[in-house]
């Protein structure tokens, strides 16, 4: 290998992973150009930002990727010379551009966006679809509620005519029995593509038997088709359960599972320059400061008084520090929002203004995903169920255009998130009514207020459910999210045929501990995921003993809950190693069952690691049940 091509696949990675940030910066351009299609500094800084990536994507001899870069930067450089208007037409063509941009990166740099991996089409040509965000949010709700998810390939006559209406029929006969998720290519495209078309797939999930299916793809030109059962996990990652039952497709089969398996998060944390000079220059000094301690310690001299102050404030120091590492920018997920509501109100067919604000506040790290996701469902209600048809809209004195503004800001020691529309409202009298239809009695809904009544398991003011919504999941998934946030709420203000808003208040601090719960024997265990490894199934041959009679596993000390494991308790049956780590300290805890994980509250875990009986009763969820918190600082001793 040469110096050059060395130093290439050197920087191969920090290409992939630059790029990643400049796609974000240029998804997030595209659509404020959309909002303001007469700020021409926004094109530039777009241009700008995909000219890089092209010159950086052939340096690094990502021929394919500067390919589709050069096509995206002519489009942009068309906008700067006048050529072409910043109209939707154009930003449909550009986001495509940056969608298949995304799709070649990640593929190559084996991270997940939304590409079904593996598998192949009729024919070896590589299955690439990729999904949109509306799409994936598809995908997240049928995993939830235990569907199974498939990709069905039909292939047609090329000699037959009126593809695109046996298309249609193939279409509407799948939407009447299963939830269809996405089409390759759709109706439309084949319409332009009559003579040259061949393929469809289609993603759809379902938790019903497959003979209908087989019945609605029973139809004239469809030569053969091929029904490949999925894996939710190789396009949504390993969040969330994967309930479907389904195994992944061939060549993209998991590992076996075993249970459990705990380790640490793959993901990177991007911090500004100048924040982490400022965090490892106080650490370097914390250390040297504990330096000079042993060594006082070893000549029996005590330390100066001023040393414990110096080390105090150093401390304090780095907690706020860490704090500050702690809190992230919204600014990405403003661009995948935005990006969100304009595929849904196209898809069905209104007009809506989105209005984002605030999206540049800092919230605590842990929370991104969780105000990310309870916003998908709030913006969603407020696009499907709360703005009108254009029709509706005029004939009720309204302008055309929805309006829908989410609003981030921090305020009394809490991060407050607003969706507010202006839709048709809220009528308490007919959403009691609808649940009452549908089967809540009176005694359940007794008590209730509009809230609680919106978020009752199942409970959708739709009659049919769409692709869009109407499975009654949304604001019950949001509460099921919030009762892992202490000090969070969710309030609802609405009028009849003016508006709705939803406020979110979260904690402007906050942190979690998750803890992994096992049970040996009549006893629940609890120890810190953090300090968790993997896990493996016992294997009997790979025990031994030391001459003190203590217990080993492939050369580690063997522990329970109870503390170190003499050679005379060596586990009968089937059981887990936990691979365990504190400082420079590895062992392995012997569990015989592994249950779940639980979210608590930092202030909590520290009641835990105290010992609170009544706090740990409440995390095996059954009273008297006795549970035992696993010290990981007991492995050093």
């Amino acid at each position: 290998m040469s110096v050059n091509e060395e130093k290439t696949e050197q920087m191969y990675p920090m290409f992939l992973e630059d790029s990643a940030s400049m796609l974000q910066s240029l998804h997030r351009s595209l659509m404020k150009m959309e909002r303001e299609p007469g700020n021409m500094d926004i094109v530039h800084d777009a241009f700008r930002l995909a000219h890089s990536m092209k010159s950086e994507a052939a340096y690094v001899g990502h021929t394919a990727a500067a390919e589709l870069l050069h096509t995206l930067e002519s489009g942009l450089e068309d906008i700067r010379r006048g050529g072409k208007p910043v109209d939707r037409e154009t930003i449909d063509a550009l986001l495509s551009s940056v969608d298949g941009i995304q799709n070649v990166l990640s593929a190559d740099g084996g991270k997940k966006a939304g590409i079904p991996a593996g598998g192949s089409r009729e024919g070896g040509a590589p299955d690439s679809a990729g999904f949109s965000m509306f799409e994936l949010k598809l995908l997240e709700e049928a995993r939830e509620r235990g569907e199974h998810f498939y990709r069905l390939v039909c292939e047609f006559d090329r000699g037959s005519s009126m593809k695109h209406a046996r298309l249609y029929l193939l279409v509407s006969n799948l939407e009447k029995i299963v939830n269809v998720v996405k089409l390759a290519p759709d109706v439309d495209e084949v319409k332009t593509l009559e003579e040259n078309f061949s393929t469809a797939v289609v993603y759809f999930t379902s938790s019903r038997d497959l003979d209908a299916v087989y019945e609605a793809v029973n139809i004239n030109d469809i030569l053969k088709y091929h029904l490949t059962p999925l894996s939710f996990k190789n396009i949504l990652g390993e969040n969330g359960s994967d309930k479907s039952g389904i195994p992944a497709e061939e060549g993209n089969s998991p590992e076996p599972s075993r249970g459990f398996e705990p380790g640490p998060a793959s993901d990177q944390v991007r911090m500004e320059k100048d924040l982490f000079d400022e965090l490892v220059s106080n650490i370097s000094q914390f250390q040297y400061k504990i330096q000079g301690l042993k060594e006082a310690s070893q000549t029996l001299k005590p330390a100066p008084p001023e040393e414990s102050l110096s080390l105090s404030a150093m401390s304090d120091t780095l907690q706020e520090l860490l704090q500050k590492v702690r809190m992230v920018s919204l600014k990405d997920k403003e661009a995948q929002l935005s990006r969100f509501v304009r595929e849904l109100s196209r898809q069905l067919q209104k007009s809506i203004l989105f209005v984002p604000l605030g999206f540049g506040i800092k919230v605590e790290r842990k929370l991104v995903e969780t105000i990310h996701e309870c916003l998908l469902h709030l913006v969603r209600n407020a696009v499907d169920h709360g703005i009108e048809g254009t029709e509706e809209r005029v004939g009720s004195g309204k302008n055309e255009s929805g309006n829908i503004v989410v609003s981030i800001n921090g305020r009394n020691g809490s991060t407050c998130v607003q969706v507010l529309d202006d839709g048709r409202g809220l009528e308490e009298s007919a959403v009691r009514a609808r649940a009452l239809s549908m089967g809540y009695g009176e005694d359940r809904l007794r008590g209730l207020d509009l809230l609680s009544i919106l978020s009752l398991p199942g409970f959708s003011t739709k009659l049919n459910a769409t692709g869009a919504s109407g499975r009654g999941v949304g604001l019950d998934i949001i509460r099921q999210k919030l009762v892992q946030v202490p000090g969070s709420n969710l309030r609802l203000f609405t009028r009849p045929g003016q508006g709705t808003c939803f406020t979110l208040e979260l904690p402007a601090r906050f942190n979690v501990s998750v803890l992994i719960i096992g049970k040996r024997g009549d006893a629940i265990v609890a120890v810190p995921k953090s300090s968790c490894g993997t896990v493996e199934v016992c294997e009997a041959g790979q025990f031994t003993s030391d001459e003190k009679g203590l217990l080993w596993y492939k050369n580690l000390p063997v522990f329970t809950e109870m503390g170190r494991l003499g050679a005379k308790k060596l586990p009968s049956g089937t059981g887990y190693m936990l691979f365990l780590r504190h400082f420079q300290a590895e062992a392995c805890l012997f569990l015989e069952e592994l249950l779940f994980e639980k979210t608590i509250a930092e202030d909590i875990f520290k009641e835990v690691e105290q010992g609170n009986a009544a706090v740990l009763e409440g995390i095996a969820g059954s009273p008297g049940t006795k549970i035992v918190y696993f010290d990981p600082g007991s492995i050093q001793k």
